[in-house]
């Protein structure tokens, strides 16, 4: 009996061996040496990944520890049989990691170029300064990363790809990943890659008739760019199947976009043509591309984005184009819910429009998270909970409803010393009237009224007093008399500041602006000036100058006896300096224009 026993316990022992045998240990240092005996122990690493993988045939389970240091290793392939490994860089350190991949900029870094190279993980890794530069057609883009078709559930993890670049005579995709497969990319920061074709950071292209799904989750995007000729400024998302029954899916979570493109870069910070990309809690702004510095879709492509910022993006086609979204053609569709954008001229056609808000989002605009939003914004508690994510880009968690964007904010918004009725905007002529009502007021000193510029800069354009204290409805309005907008919509920002010098954020509102013809000129001739008033027939029109220091030195009503009337006025003895503002005001129309004299 107790030898029967004894041969089931070596027998038990003999498995155990050989499973742990399954999961082995290696190391890689800038001190180690390529050779036998060495990359098994951490005092005895190896020199290369190149000789790791040339000798040792890795399985799942296997870690390969790369120590902190700069290396300028290049052209590295994974062995043909290797998988299912994890490689990985040192601890980070403030979130970046410290082991470097920096190449002298004629190769690429890393491929994953067998089919059998599935479930490898590359995670706390800066690679830098890849360039992949040739004269002769390459079947592969991706300066820092390349995966094959048939290459799967591959994932980068918390690694930095930086000036990246994949160019050559024919042009190539992917700055710094090109992948013909499926690939998951957590926590990574995208910044100054460049492609010669489509997808300046980032390229996710089938090669075959069935593709895995993609997820790019917690990313940040920044001055990436491609050629003016192609795709994809940031992104781009391609299957190889052109009528997909079920299309191939990229999901893109929790990602920042900023900055990405300039006048010489192709269309559509993220892109997509025969696939579908589900796009949720992200923030895209200040990009620009050729039709559209936002999203783009084309060709049996699908978009379906919620939760998601696409504010503030430019296109430089003049001909024609949209700053924000872009659906090309009838097989192409972006579908909106609890998305908040620039404003209605800043979009094209879309299928689905759900919940959507437009205006100013109100970034933070300092700190390390810059495009975070503030308590105030109408973003917060914006969003739908259905398919959001349980936590946002800085691994913050969503409470209740989400906010509309990658960051979830993290305050309690401050209650307004006023409670607002209502805030409402009109054109009448080319003069705006903000009309707005409050509930309650308390130390309520004044309201400021800001206004958005073609550049999207914020300025103040006038004032109005508060009621102080009150518990009883007060009605205000504002008019905004400057005629050079010329935009075919206006941003306005209303603000509260109370007794104390404390201003916040009351609402914001677009008004389509001013679209009929002039009714009022004025010019000067010597000392009088000629002002002419076009269809005021039997309508008052109040003519008011002032000097330079803002006090009034004229007044008077006129009422036209025709549809077109001219009369002149005298400069007023008054006037100091050598500028009158001239303000004329009707109730259908006005201007406050400069006279030089």
């Amino acid at each position: 009996m107790a030898n029967h026993f004894g041969k089931i316990l070596s027998l038990f022992i003999f498995f155990i061996t050989i499973h742990i045998s399954w999961s082995a240990t290696y190391y890689v240092s800038t001190t180690g040496v390529d050779g036998v005996g060495y990359g098994t122990a951490v005092g005895t690493p190896y020199r290369t990944l190149a000789y790791l993988f040339s000798n040792k045939n890795l399985n799942a389970g296997d870690v390969v520890n790369v120590a902190a240091g700069t290396y300028t290793e290049k052209t590295i392939t994974v062995g043909s049989d290797d998988e299912g490994f994890t490689l990985q860089g040192a601890a980070l350190s403030s979130g970046v990691p410290t082991t470097i991949f920096d190449s002298d900029q004629t190769s690429y870094w890393l491929r994953l170029s067998n089919t059998a190279h599935d479930n490898i993980t590359i995670k706390n890794i800066l690679v830098k300064d890849y360039i992949t530069h040739s004269s002769t057609t390459l079947t592969y883009g991706g300066a820092g990363l390349f995966v094959t078709a048939g290459a799967k559930g591959n994932q980068v993890v918390s690694c930095i790809f930086d000036n990246c670049d994949t160019r050559n005579t024919y042009g190539h995709s992917g700055g710094a990943i090109y992948a013909n497969d499926g690939i998951t990319v957590t926590d990574c920061t995208f910044r100054n890659c460049y492609a010669e074709k489509n997808g300046g950071a980032v390229a996710i292209v089938g090669a075959s008739s069935v593709m895995n799904n993609s997820s790019i989750v917690r990313c940040k995007f920044y001055s990436n760019t491609n050629n003016g000729s192609y795709n994809g400024i940031a992104l781009y998302y391609a299957t190889d199947n052109a009528y997909p029954s079920s299309p191939e899916t990229l999901s893109i979570v929790n990602c920042l976009f900023n900055a990405n493109g300039g006048l010489s870069s192709g269309s559509g910070t993220v892109y997509t043509q025969r696939g579908r990309v589900l796009m949720t809690n992200c923030t895209v702004t200040n990009n620009t591309g050729s039709v559209t510095g936002g999203l783009y879709s084309t060709s049996n492509g699908n978009m379906i984005v919620s939760n998601t910022i696409i504010y503030n993006n430019n296109f430089t086609l003049a001909s024609s184009g949209k700053a924000d979204i872009y659906a090309e053609n009838s097989t192409s569709s972006i579908t909106l819910t609890n998305c908040l954008y620039t404003s209605s001229t800043s979009i094209n056609s879309i299928n689905t429009q759900t919940n959507c808000i437009t205006g100013n989002p109100s970034f933070v605009l300092s700190g390390d998270n810059p495009y975070s939003l503030q308590t105030t914004s109408i973003g917060v508690n914006a969003g739908t909970s259905v398919d959001a994510p349980v936590d946002d880009l800085l691994s913050n968690p969503r409470i209740g409803l989400p906010d509309i964007g990658a960051y979830e904010s993290t305050s309690t918004p401050a209650a307004l010393p006023i409670e607002l009725l209502s805030l409402s905007g009109s054109c009448t002529g080319a003069m705006v009237q903000l009309n707005w009502t409050t509930a309650t007021e308390k130390d309520n000193a004044y309201f400021s009224i800001f206004k958005s510029n073609r550049d999207g800069e914020m300025s103040m354009v006038g004032s109005v007093q508060g009621a102080m204290n009150s518990n009883t409805m007060q009605s205000y309005e504002f008019r905004d008399y400057d005629r050079a907008n010329n935009e075919e919509w206006i941003y306005y920002e209303l603000y509260q500041t109370d007794i104390d010098g404390n201003t916040e954020l009351v609402k914001s509102i677009v008004v389509a602006a001013c679209t009929s013809q002039e009714s009022f000129h004025v010019v000067k001739h010597g000392d009088y000036l000629s002002v002419s008033i076009q269809d005021h027939h039997n309508i008052p029109v109040q003519v008011i100058l002032y000097n330079t220091i803002g006090q009034q030195v004229f007044e008077k009503t006129i009422t036209p006896d025709a549809s077109s009337f001219s009369i002149t006025l005298p400069l007023p003895t008054m006037i100091s300096g050598s500028v009158v503002i001239v303000q004329l005001s009707s109730s259908q129309d006005a201007l406050n224009t400069k006279i030089a004299f």
